[in-house]
């Protein structure tokens, strides 16, 4: 017989369902018929069980039959973008775990229509679901601008694309492209004048350039097609 203020306690294995060192997941003191307790953070296996242990007077119930625990899965990536509104269609970065599903506006599979959106901060969001049916999302923003006083990249017959430089006043010396994430893609240092730079074989997007020389320290966009 359980007194009348007996205290049941709530008690998980460990991921082999061995209690030697049970976790204490809650209390109670009026039995009913279900109870909510949260599990610890960053359990997961497949052979958890539950037991219930009374107080007073001191009594062990039997475990649970086994059971898995699954977390949520962690999503590794960004979403973050800037992108031209002249562009049709972007590809949305890759995220980690992949196979799961990008959504919002303008949003088609795993790209995004600039030209469509047209200029502005658009959310986006990446959702993912693990085979034990927990789920993560990671969102991010898309900003759209008009690109207008864009240095162009043209085609030059079979040289490729070339960024053209044109100075009259001064003479740059040294050229650095960063993509959007500020790491540094080209660097280059003129021996003569630099008038020119070879783009061929780089990603199509937007890019941010340095130029540098006597009297000259200037950054731009540059967007390659």
């Amino acid at each position: 017989t359980f007194q009348p203020q007996n205290e049941f306690i709530v008690e998980l294995s460990d991921q082999t369902g061995n209690f030697a060192t049970p976790v204490e997941l809650g209390t109670f003191n009026t039995p009913q018929a279900v109870y909510s307790f949260p599990l610890p953070e960053n359990s997961s296996g497949n052979n958890f069980r539950i037991r219930i242990v009374s107080v007073n007077p001191q009594i062990i119930g039997t475990p649970s039959q086994a059971f898995s625990i699954a977390t949520n899965p962690e999503l590794e990536g960004d979403l973050n973008l800037f992108a031209c509104a002249q562009l049709s269609s972007i590809e949305l970065p890759q995220i980690l775990p992949a196979g799961g599903t990008y959504a919002g506006d303008f949003v088609d599979g795993n790209t995004f229509s600039p030209s469509s959106s047209g200029s502005g901060s658009f959310e986006v969001s990446y959702t993912f679901t693990n085979p034990q049916g927990c789920s993560a999302q990671l969102t991010g923003i898309i900003q759209v601008d008009a690109c207008t006083n864009l240095q162009e990249v043209v085609q030059v017959s079979q040289w490729g694309q070339l960024l053209q430089i044109n100075s009259k006043s001064t003479h740059p010396e040294a050229f650095q492209l960063y993509d959007l994430q500020g790491k540094l893609i080209l660097n280059i240092k003129a021996t003569g004048q630099l008038d020119s730079v070879n783009l061929m074989g780089l990603p199509s997007g937007l890019y941010i350039y340095q130029l540098s020389g006597k009297n000259l320290n200037q950054t731009g966009k540059v967007f390659i097609r």
